[in-house]
């Protein structure tokens, strides 16, 4: 074939494209389309997928603009008088945000209908539930029914961590609290300390979360999955962990569970175990010598958990009392 009737192949081909395309668009222009809508309590549709809104940073401006610093300010005192602050608000945190994703569901007590996260198995050893609940009556006081107890859990979670010596990390807020609690869901869907390494990292990433990620949130993550004698004193035990590696403070933050993970000193299965695959060994020998890098990843990973399946406006709602529907 000559260069001419290359060229003309060349340019039909290019037609026959052209023309293709055109009927396609034609054809998906006669197509019913849909939009998921919701309806308000006027009965007026609501899109769901187009109004729902992104979360923001310094998202309560406006409506409670010294929301973060009131947060920030009541850790801080409590922790002046209760060291189990940051463990505590840690684990209730992770607790939250792993089912269902960071609504605040874990917050909810039991009524007619809906048993509570907080007390399936493996939550029964959870704390800090009313240091949420006194920081919630502070923001009521300063912006009644602006705050969501799901923003308050992350946000307070966030400060316990600085106070332990960790890394700040920026969160977006606007979370709505959900009016579900999930216990069959805790129950069967926590991570539990007995777990092994095949299973701990297929429930990570279930959440979305790799081995690196899994590694640097495993220090706070597991509870024990009974509350007998011997797992109460379990927890007791992995809570005074947690505040002798807050006191350490600053340069070698967290360093101490994965040390001690190298001298085969963890306190629970789950935690022992990962030195048992290379990845995740890998990464505790990372941690333990590399605070810094420990510190980034914890933070990283840390932001990544505070907005796993956040609710936000029209979804959800703003409760008046965390523990309670409003």
């Amino acid at each position: 074939m000559d260069l001419m009737g290359k060229l003309s192949f060349v340019v039909f081909i290019f037609c026959v494209m052209i023309s293709l395309k055109e009927e396609n668009a034609e054809t998906r222009k006669g197509l019913p389309t849909f939009t998921l809508y919701s309806f308000d309590s006027n009965s007026t549709p609501v899109d769901l997928v187009s109004s729902h809104k992104p979360l923001e940073y310094d998202f309560y401006h406006d409506t409670c603009p010294q929301a973060e610093k009131i947060i920030r300010s009541r850790v801080r005192r409590l922790y002046e008088i209760r060291s189990d602050v940051p463990p505590s608000l840690l684990r209730l945190v992770f607790h939250d945000c792993f089912i269902e994703g960071c609504d605040a569901s874990v917050l909810l007590d039991s009524i007619d209908g809906m048993d509570s996260e907080k007390e399936s198995p493996p939550n029964e050893t959870l704390k800090g539930f009313d240091i949420i609940e006194i920081i919630k009556s502070d923001l009521e006081e300063a912006c009644p029914g602006v705050v969501s107890c799901a923003d308050i859990l992350v946000l307070a979670a966030r400060e316990s961590v600085v106070l332990a010596g960790g890394p700040f990390y920026p969160l977006e807020t606007g979370r709505r609290d959900g009016e579900l609690s999930f216990s069959e869901l805790a129950t069967y869907e926590l991570p539990s300390p007995q777990d092994n390494l095949p299973n701990t990292i297929a429930s990570f990433a279930s959440r979305g979360f790799d081995e690196r990620e899994t590694v640097s949130l495993l220090d706070d993550s597991p509870s024990p999955s009974s509350v007998d004698d011997s797992t109460s004193s379990t927890s007791s035990i992995r809570e005074a962990e947690v505040e002798m590696d807050s006191e350490e403070r600053g340069s070698d933050f967290g360093t101490l569970y994965y040390r001690n993970l190298l001298q085969a000193r963890g306190i629970l299965y789950v935690d022992q175990q990962l030195t048992a695959g290379e990845e995740t060994e890998t990464w505790v020998r990372a941690y333990a010598s590399d605070t810094s890098l420990f510190r980034r990843d914890f933070a990283l990973a840390m932001r990544k958990l505070s907005n796993l399946g956040v609710l936000t406006a029209p979804m959800g709602q703003v409760r008046i009392s965390c523990s309670k529907v409003a």
